[in-house]
């Protein structure tokens, strides 16, 4: 099943390299746009849980893959003394 998925997302990717709307994210800018250090983008992206493509010598991280990666992953910070709302 993690092979169709990751065969969909490649062929989905193959697509976006020759849509002329791609846009592809650095690392560095990736993880400014997350509010997360480089370092922790790129654990990130050796652990699987942000998938990025290597373009020559460099990582990349598609606008779609921050989009779902700031949808799915990250959890929004509630300070200690707050109230859940009812």
């Amino acid at each position: 099943m993690a092979d169709l998925t990751v065969k969909h997302w490649a062929e989905g990717l193959l697509e976006k390299l020759h849509s002329p709307t791609a846009r592809f994210w650095r690392v560095r800018q990736a993880a400014q746009s997350l509010a997360i250090s480089e370092r922790k983008a790129r654990i990130l992206i050796e652990d699987g849980r942000l998938r990025a493509v290597r373009f020559g010598g460099s990582l990349r991280v598609t606008d779609e893959e921050l989009d779902r990666f700031a949808r799915e992953e990250v959890t929004p910070h509630q300070p200690k003394d707050a109230t859940p709302p009812k």
